[in-house]
């Protein structure tokens, strides 16, 4: 009868020999070993005088955790984030705005990282000619790339139906109250007036600062609900990205 080779069943337990495969660990262990000393290797050039490394200018983190099809993909949603702002100024800088180019904030569920930091570049250069200034720069910028990055860790994390929907609608509700709420502070008070206006027409009277919130909502609702959810459900069906939970 077949002994068992484990002391759990009274058997006995043969000793390592010379030909033994080493343990699995160990081995990823020094193969991830030699892959960090040849990338530092490969970042840096021998003194031949001193006969030591010296170190080159070193990569950002960004771009050694993403691979040269990803960063074609980051600027690929760069260019189009920026393009699509600068080509409609008139409905992109404004409190009541449909910014087109938001449709493509649900892509970051679909391609990932290189679509948030591609779009978080975007916004930047397109925020560059925005007439509110550094506050919408940077603002605008954080927001998209909290925006982003939130829907890509939803769209990953959670498992439920319609996951998708919601990583989506709070792109939305994310754009609404900062970038609402710092428009409403940068506004003259003339044009909030003409807007609280406009909307007392439909038997709306509220703070103004909620009007701002309702301008960005609608047309966050149009950019992104309406047009970047069912073109990145489209996308992810054309490149057969497995999820349940679109």
């Amino acid at each position: 009868m077949h002994r068992q080779n484990s002391f759990f069943h009274g058997g006995w337990m043969p000793s390592h020999s010379s030909g033994a495969i080493p343990d699995r660990k160990r081995q990823d262990k020094r193969c991830y070993q030699n892959r960090r000393r040849q990338d530092k290797a490969k970042n840096s050039i021998v003194s031949t005088r001193y006969k030591v490394r010296i170190p080159l200018i070193p990569t950002p983190w960004f771009l050694d955790i993403m691979r040269a099809r990803d960063l074609s993909a980051a600027v690929v949603f760069a260019g189009l984030y920026a393009a699509g702002v600068i080509a409609l100024p008139g409905i992109s800088f404004v409190i009541i705005q449909v910014r087109i180019s938001d449709a493509l904030l649900p892509m970051a569920m679909v391609f990932g990282l290189p679509a948030v930091f591609g779009i978080t570049v975007g916004t930047f250069i397109a925020n560059m000619f925005s007439p509110f200034g550094i506050v919408d720069l940077l603002g605008g910028t954080l927001t998209n790339l909290i925006a982003t990055y939130l829907a890509w860790k939803m769209a990953r994390n959670f498992a439920f139906t319609g996951t998708w929907f919601l990583a989506a609608f709070v792109q939305v509700l994310i754009i609404t109250f900062i970038v609402g709420t710092y428009l409403y502070v940068l506004l003259p008070a003339e044009e909030m007036a003409a807007i609280a206006e406009s909307f007392a027409v439909i038997g709306l009277i509220l703070h103004p600062v909620v009007y701002a919130w309702l301008g960005l909502f609608l047309g966050s609702v149009v950019a992104v609900l309406v047009i970047g959810y069912p073109l990145a459900k489209a996308v992810a069906r054309y490149l057969r990205v497995e999820s349940r939970y679109v």
